[in-house]
């Protein structure tokens, strides 16, 4: 894989480049503690980077995975509450949203189990962890990019959505709820949740190439799907 990783540090006033890698990089990145030392790992479509133990030490690759060409960015969160780090992505220019679940095996070693969350729309671009419905338990927050490649990807001018993800630890799966859906609403490179009418809960802002939207919850106390609605202008 050709590419470059790099994270930026502000010194004496600017952005200064710090090299992860000079050879790997590619589409789709998070962040997220893999191996639970304390400190932040960086992830990447083919595999993480282990954070050093000391500034300037160089980052480990362990080519743990493959992801494809995921979107921005890749959640990294224990979904299953079992104790270690799982994956969740979608993928930037085709179908599909997964995850990998974290396990060990027989020998202590980690392990990792692919599995389809969603395969029914594409070009999921923009995920964000948030609590958006504020019950105390993350969602990842999503939608369809209209037109990442200006129509050419798989699934280009099927209808937008947005939606969240919430795991089911009675399931073990993952469960969809519709924002919006077969309008004029979808989402960028990144959906921001914001309170942004300072009314105790949390409301959405989506800019992408389908527009500028903010989703605005209505009623603080119900919190479901049929008290948020769009205002374009």
């Amino acid at each position: 894989m050709i590419g470059r990783t790099v994270w930026y540090k502000l010194i004496n006033g600017k952005l200064v480049p710090m090299v992860v890698s000079d050879e790997r990089g590619g589409h789709g990145i998070g962040t997220g503690d893999i191996d639970q030392d304390g400190r932040t790992d960086l992830l990447g479509p083919d595999g993480w980077h282990q954070a050093p133990a000391r500034s300037g030490d160089p980052w480990i690759h362990h080519s743990d995975w493959t992801l494809g060409a995921a979107g921005i960015s890749i959640i990294a969160h224990d979904f299953d509450d079992d104790g270690d780090v799982d994956l969740f992505w979608g993928m930037g220019h085709d179908y599909g949203l997964y995850w990998l679940e974290q396990g060990r095996n027989d020998m202590g070693q980690r392990t990792w189990t692919r599995h389809a969350v969603d395969e029914e729309w594409s070009q999921a671009h923009g995920l964000v962890l948030v609590d958006l419905d504020m019950d105390g338990k993350m969602e990842v927050l999503t939608g369809k990019r209209r037109h990442a490649h200006n129509g050419k990807d798989p699934g280009g001018d099927d209808p937008l959505i947005v939606c969240t993800y919430g795991f089911n630890l009675d399931s073990r799966e993952f469960t969809k709820t519709n924002i919006s859906s077969g309008g004029e609403v979808g989402a960028g490179h990144y959906p921001v949740p914001v309170d942004i009418d300072r009314d105790g809960d949390l409301d959405i802002v989506l800019p992408g190439k389908s527009g500028l939207y903010l989703l605005v919850r209505e009623d603080p106390e119900t919190r479901d799907e049929e008290s948020i609605k769009s205002i374009t202008e």
